[in-house]
């Protein structure tokens, strides 16, 4: 449970550039506070993303994160389907060298899946290519992090599934909705922002801000969480925590003064079931000294960091001190997620109340009177709201499948009517 982020309108695209062999390269260095995994926040869904459909020449991504496809002028200019053959071909290539068995076949598998996908969401047209040229990188080049291509498998699946995305034990259900959504509706960021922490330590956002997340070390370290492999279902991934503290530490590059985010070294795990309300993660000030526990995201900064990520970002609300939509009724709330169901937009993202029986069960798996204690220990006066994404809508039973980052075991059919219920008492 904690503070909810955003969704976003991906905006207009960025010239691809092509020149040498081939060989591409990572640009670059190469309100209210929702609290303690839920919030206090009065806060919605996203509006629907606006997807756009450019020409081969146009693909968008932030100018920082492009992979650069490069041929000789002889050979001219590779089409959109060349370069997606050689990057496939590349990519597979490196994952027979470094996977086997089974993990070999999932690999394989995701690729397929993720190529459908994009596919039928229309997505950018260089997608696939983009995001192939950067898990490749994972598998040839030396990292900063462990286990390389256990990364690259992740980012394979998550391309495949986003909402295979799990926030774990971590206060950071905005951030991964964030995160889904990019690797929903604009994967190729994604991916440029995992892979350039994985091997350089840092990241150059689309502002030019050199985001130096291995200025603490724990941030590119796995915790108990992420060093499992498979990763365990609501668990999250490595992949996860180094787009989370990609996502943060670039929000606290916004605050004034700058503010560092630092993962910490978790609390052994019994320790963490429990003192659940207590985090290893940090607000840090420029010298490195503590700033004080990260509880969650402010509702305005993640609005932010998907504008500067995404494009735009409009949360859908019920409260009109909030910003974002105003939403005051269940049937505008109807139209909204039926407009992103036509429209090809879902999956999107909502905040909602997490003491609601219908989104009783935490991380931890308690019932619904344990998980309303250890909420009142977290915030002994506020109601513990949640982020989750909204991934499906049946007309005909006027409901929505909701995917909580909790795990596959915690996402469920929601009736329209019970979903506004939960958003208009967050």
């Amino acid at each position: 449970m904690d503070h909810f982020a955003s969704l976003s309108d991906t905006p207009g695209l960025s010239q691809a550039r092509q020149s040498i062999d081939l060989e591409p390269q990572i640009n670059g260095a190469l309100s209210d506070s929702i609290n303690n995994g839920g919030s206090r926040d009065r806060v919605g869904l996203l509006q629907p993303f606006q997807v756009p459909q450019p020409d081969s020449a146009n693909v968008w991504l932030p100018e920082l994160h492009l992979f650069e496809f490069r041929k000789t002028a002889s050979e001219g200019q590779a089409s959109v389907s060349d370069q997606q053959a050689i990057s496939r071909d590349r990519v597979l290539s490196d994952a027979r060298k470094n996977l086997s068995g089974t993990e070999l076949q999932q690999f394989q598998a995701n690729m397929s899946t993720f190529e459908r996908r994009v596919s039928e969401k229309r997505l950018a047209p260089d997608t696939v290519a983009q995001v192939y040229e950067g898990i490749a990188q994972l598998f040839e080049k030396p990292a900063k992090v462990p286990n390389p291509e256990r990364i690259a498998q992740s980012i394979m699946q998550y391309a495949a599934n986003p909402n295979r995305i799990d926030q774990g034990d971590h206060p950071t259900c905005a951030i991964d909705a964030l995160e889904k959504e990019a690797f929903a509706h604009s994967p190729a960021v994604a991916v440029s922002i995992i892979v350039s922490v994985a091997l350089t330590g840092v990241w150059t956002s689309t502002e030019g801000k050199i985001v130096d997340v291995g200025k603490f070390a724990d941030n590119l370290k796995p915790g108990n969480e992420e060093s499992q492999w498979p990763t365990k279902d609501g668990d999250r991934s490595m992949a996860s925590q180094l787009f989370q503290a990609t996502a943060l530490n670039d929000i606290g590059l916004h605050l004034d003064p700058p503010q560092y985010f630092d993962e910490g070294r978790p609390l052994p795990e019994i320790l963490q079931i429990m003192l659940p309300f207590i985090s290893s993660e940090h607000w840090r000030n420029a010298d490195g000294s503590d700033n004080g526990m990260f509880k969650g995201t402010d509702l305005k900064w993640l609005n932010d960091e998907t504008k500067r990520l995404l494009g735009t970002a409009d949360v859908l609300v019920t409260d009109t001190k909030d910003e974002g939509v105003q939403v005051t009724s269940l049937e505008e709330l109807r139209r909204t997620i039926q407009h992103a169901a036509m429209n090809n937009k879902l999956p999107l993202a909502v905040g909602l109340n997490a003491d609601d029986p219908e989104i009783s069960y935490g991380p931890n798996h308690l019932p619904y009177f344990l998980n309303w204690i250890i909420g009142r220990l977290q915030d002994p006066f506020g109601i513990e709201n949640h982020a989750l994404t909204i991934d499906e809508y049946d007309a005909q039973t006027d409901s929505v499948m909701v995917h909580n980052n909790w795990g596959e075991k915690n996402d469920h059919r929601l009736p329209i009517s019970d979903l506004y219920r939960t958003i208009a008492g967050a």
